[in-house]
């Protein structure tokens, strides 16, 4: 959760306005593109910072459930959220 919160500090320090190109994030955690994003990620198609946030969010649950063979205390710990956190988010995003 702390390296999430630094990268939306940076986000707001770096960013021209209110809308967030996609490829910044891309490019910041140095992730290949996502098979199910909803829009394509052009650099000249920002989003909004809250759906930039959640597709953020969305991407670091899913390597962290990857990374952990899909055991959710462990990803939790991996992301420093807690468990019931994780859960919450896991219903949120719908995953």
């Amino acid at each position: 959760m702390r390296e999430l919160r630094n990268l939306m500090e940076l986000t707001a320090v770096l960013a021209n306005g209110p809308l967030v190109a996609d490829g910044f994030f891309r490019a910041m955690l140095s992730l290949p593109p996502a098979p199910d994003t909803a829009q394509p990620e052009e650099p000249g198609n920002p989003l909004p910072l809250s759906a930039a946030v959640e597709h953020c969010e969305r991407r670091a649950i899913l390597a962290a459930l990857a990374a952990t063979a899909d055991n959710k205390a462990a990803a939790a710990r991996r992301l420093g959220i807690s468990e019931r956190t994780l859960w919450y988010k896991l219903a949120k995003l719908g995953l």
